[in-house]
C-alpha cells in the first residue's frame, strides 16, 4: 500500500466523524493517536503535507474523546499536541488557504 493510498483512507475514515464520539477505551484512542502522528511525521520527513487530511484531523481531534476519572473528557487533540508539525505556521497559513479554496470551489460549483 503507497503512502497516499493510506493517506486517503485515514482521510475518509476520519471525514466520517462530525459529531462527539466517546471512546470506551482509552487504548483504541491511544492507538487512533499513534496512527495520526505516524501520519504527520510522514508530512514533516516528505515534506508535503495533505491540507485536506490535516484539516480532517484538526476537526476529528476535536470530537474524539476518553471519559476519564472524575467525567473528565480526554481529548484525541492532548495526545497529538505534542507533534512538531503544529509548530510549522507555515502548515496553518497553507491549510487555512487550500480550505478556503475549496469551500470557494464549492460555491462556484453550486
Amino acid at each position: 500500500m503507497h503512502d497516499q493510498d493510506m493517506r486517503d483512507i485515514l482521510t475518509d475514515i476520519v471525514s466520517e466523524i462530525n459529531q462527539p464520539v466517546e471512546l470506551a477505551n482509552y487504548e483504541c484512542m491511544k492507538l487512533l493517536a499513534d496512527v495520526i502522528r505516524f501520519v504527520m511525521t510522514l508530512f514533516v520527513h516528505e515534506q508535503l503535507t495533505d491540507f485536506k487530511l490535516l484539516y480532517m484531523v484538526l476537526e476529528c481531534c476535536q470530537l474524539v474523546y476518553y471519559m476519564a476519572a472524575r467525567k473528565r473528557k480526554v481529548y484525541l487533540s492532548s495526545l497529538i499536541a505534542d507533534h512538531g508539525i503544529w509548530s510549522d505556521t507555515a502548515n496553518w497559513r497553507e491549510c487555512i488557504e487550500y480550505m478556503i479554496r475549496l469551500k470557494i470551489e464549492d460555491a462556484l460549483r453550486r
